[in-house]
């Protein structure tokens, strides 16, 4: 699987994985964590999952919006795989690490900064289309933003331990639990939430997923979706966002798909 120069996926040979490559333009492919220059002063890391055979690919087609798929996955899975992109702190890993500083004449001022406390994180918006504008109709997965809050500012972040908020354009075969029914920002969700405990760290999972699914998203903006969160005591304005990702849930089946037109702009 390829990307073209529109950032579309098309059969064709998968190039060999790379990894901790900094790359911008021509296509990196990795099993495992690889730094992307998006040309516009903000890097992303790309995260496949758990087996080394599998592997996304990314593509920066023009400044600033990239194309990205997941191009292999091993079958059956034995757990779940979480392939995205992602801004900001990843398991000790930082999106921006050219840029010591926001000065404008810094290298890399640009870049979007993290931690940023969750009250002051500017006007946060995220484009995607999905290829051919149709999700696979394979396997058990969900295609979604994770956004991860923390209660301190201290870096490097491992595992955060605040908040979770998850956006779902679409699921297949996943229950939602309709716990609630709410409307924001022009769009009917479905809203569930539970804390999460891991390796001795708890925090709040808040999943919002469309009533309507949908394979374009131009310009969402999240932050009303993280104020009814805060509302709901979710989330607090004092936590600070740490990391933005977006990508797939995969627990089973070969659910292949790549998404143009990939950006994520607006934190402080």
């Amino acid at each position: 699987m390829v990307f073209t120069s529109a950032g579309l996926a098309s059969a064709g040979t998968v190039p060999a994985p790379l990894a901790g490559v900094i790359s911008y333009g021509p296509q990196v492919c990795g099993t495992y964590w690889v730094p992307v220059n998006l040309g516009s002063g903000n890097y992303l890391n790309v995260y496949n999952g758990t087996h080394n055979s599998d592997y996304t690919c990314i593509k920066v087609p023009t400044a600033g919006r990239a194309a990205w798929g997941i191009s292999k996955i091993v079958n059956p899975i034995s757990w779940w795989l979480y392939p995205n992109i992602s801004a900001g702190w990843e398991w000790g890993r930082y999106t921006c690490n050219d840029a010591p500083s926001a000065s404008p004449s810094s290298p890399g001022s640009r870049c979007m900064r993290f931690p940023v406390r969750a009250g002051n994180m500017g006007r946060v918006h995220a484009s995607m289309r999905v290829a051919g504008d149709r999700y696979p109709q394979t396997g058990r997965y969900n295609v979604s933003w994770d956004i991860w809050f923390s209660k301190t500012a201290k870096t490097p972040v491992y595992q955060n331990d605040a908040a979770e908020i998850m956006i779902w354009p679409y699921s297949r075969n996943i229950t939602v639990l309709h716990q609630r029914k709410v409307y924001i920002d022009w769009h009917w969700w479905w809203v569930e939430y539970w804390n999460v405990t891991r390796s001795g760290v708890t925090w709040k999972l808040t999943v919002f997923s469309l009533v309507h699914p949908l394979t374009v998203v131009t310009n969402m903006y999240i932050d009303p979706l993280i104020s009814w969160a805060v509302r709901a005591g979710r989330v607090s304005l004092n936590n600070y966002l740490t990391a933005i990702d977006f990508g797939a849930e995969i627990s089973a089946g070969t659910p292949l798909m790549s998404f143009s037109n990939y950006s994520l702009t607006g934190v402080n």
